[in-house]
Order: C-alpha cells, then sequence, then structure tokens
C-alpha cells in the first residue's frame, strides 16, 4: 500500500522504518535505505488515521 506523505513523495507503507514528530504537527518517516521524508501536517493527520496512531 502507498500513501502520499507531500507533494513531492508517495511512500510504501512497508518500507517504513521509523514514524517521529515533526516541526509543526507534521510527521518524518525514516524508510529502509535511511532516508528521511517529512509528512505535510494535513496529510500526517490522515496518515495517523490510516495507521490507527
Amino acid at each position: 500500500t502507498f500513501f502520499r506523505a507531500n507533494r513531492k513523495h508517495i511512500v510504501n507503507l512497508r518500507m517504513i522504518e521509523k514514524v517521529e514528530p515533526f516541526f509543526n504537527g507534521g510527521l518524518l518517516l525514516e524508510i529502509k535505505g535511511g532516508e528521511k521524508i517529512e509528512v505535510s501536517r494535513r496529510q500526517a493527520v490522515r496518515f495517523k488515521e490510516m495507521m490507527s496512531l
């Protein structure tokens, strides 16, 4: 399953290793390979609902 983290990135949910709170209500996802991707505030709300956080 894929998720649009922001305007630039679509993330495969199976590749997420870590989720951290980020600036201004957003989230920071760390995916396999060490890349970090910022989730926008709007998408962070949707992500939390999807993942039941």
